[in-house]
């Protein structure tokens, strides 16, 4: 049977009307389960993540300006040929470890040694002369006295006894001067320490003055640091400091030696002076210290371990746990503390929780679990 257009009009649009409702429930069933929260209306993470976290703590500590300098050893060596001579043998390398008095390099010179024979033999001859000028003035001398001889032969064998030891006194001098030159052609180490330069070879002639080793010992260093002037009143001229090595990893107790109130004209920088033990050996020499330098009376920060710290491009936040649920807090780095760092804003007050391992994937409102806190909060 054939429909009529009016009838077929009103079958096609009710074909129309069924789609556009299927579409509509469709949709609506789509954007239900992807906008699915959970029973507090936030978005579903999945279960919750497990992070390690620390209290904000409270310290009361003097405003710090963080200078930077190269931390380098107190006890530097410079070892240099102090004679002309050839270098014969060489024990020492570059990096090797050693110990004072250790033999480095033995050197050589041929002529030095030739005259050191010459003169040895001169010297026997003069000792020898020395010896018999003693005997005969001791026999004149004798008979000087039984009045068997005059005392012009007896002054002359006075006379002979001193110029025999002047002759003998001076080549012995020469001797013992080039026995000297011999000796300092083996080369030791003045102390303790690494060699951490070595400027010879084998067969090479080398000249007094010029550089043969440079040896360092790390037991400790001094950093030099330049500071505006405009606190050149505020630096106490002694006390502790904390210094941190980015490059350890960990921040190191420092002291103030010395400071320098004069204020360079042309940097309009003063200098200070901070020492540093290395016990632990973790220093080497020429790594960039960060010194927090104190500048007047203390006052009271927020810290939190350096673990908390996320950046986020020129940003710095920590997370905040509040009812096992994620916070985002933006805060300000003001300094360093050992291993924490001093911080501002974030609206953070002592006692409240940050998390320290885990942080870099939280978001805010993700659930969070506790790992194994301890009494103290630190883990």
């Amino acid at each position: 049977m054939r429909l009529g257009r009016k009838d077929w009009r009103k079958r096609r649009l009710k074909v129309l009307q069924a789609v556009f409702l299927a579409a509509l429930v469709f949709c609506w069933a789509g954007q239900a389960l992807a906008q699915k929260k959970d029973g507090d209306g936030k978005k579903d993470f999945g279960g919750p993540s497990l992070v390690e976290v620390a209290p904000v703590r409270e310290v009361s500590t003097p405003p710090t300006y963080e200078a930077s300098g190269l931390a380098l050893p107190v006890q530097r060596s410079i070892i240099s040929s102090d004679v002309s001579a050839r270098i014969r043998t060489i024990h020492g390398r570059l990096g090797d470890q050693v110990k004072t008095g250790a033999v480095l390099a033995e050197m050589e010179n041929p002529s030095i040694t030739l005259e050191l024979e010459v003169l040895k033999a001169r010297l026997s001859e003069s000792e020898a002369a020395l010896a018999m000028a003693k005997r005969k003035q001791e026999r004149n001398r004798d008979l000087y006295r039984k009045k068997l001889t005059s005392a012009d032969q007896y002054e002359d064998s006075v006379s002979g006894f001193n110029v025999a030891q002047a002759r003998r006194d001076s080549d012995k001098a020469q001797v013992n001067r080039l026995e000297d030159q011999v000796r300092r052609m083996t080369i030791r180490a003045p102390q303790d320490g690494e060699i951490v330069s070595e400027s010879l070879e084998q067969g090479q002639w080398v000249s007094p003055a010029g550089k043969l080793y440079e040896i360092y010992s790390y037991d400790r260093f001094e950093i030099l640091l330049g500071l505006p002037g405009r606190h050149v009143m505020s630096v106490p001229g002694s006390g502790k400091v904390q210094v941190g090595f980015p490059e350890i990893g960990r921040g190191l107790a420092g002291e103030i030696l010395g400071v320098s109130r004069n204020v360079d004209s042309a940097t309009g920088n003063f200098s200070l002076r901070v020492g540093i033990d290395n016990p632990e050996g973790l220093l080497l020499s020429g790594l960039m210290a960060r010194v927090a330098v104190p500048l007047g009376e203390p006052v009271n920060r927020l810290t939190v371990p350096r673990d908390a710290v996320v950046r986020k491009g020129s940003q710095t936040q920590v997370v905040a746990v509040v009812q096992d649920e994620a916070q985002i807090r933006r805060v300000e780095l003001l300094g360093s503390l050992g291993d924490d760092v001093l911080f501002q804003g974030g609206g953070l007050k002592p006692g409240d929780i940050v998390v320290t391992r885990g942080n870099e994937a939280l978001r805010p409102g993700m659930k969070v679990k506790i790992k194994d806190a301890s009494p103290n909060g630190r883990q």
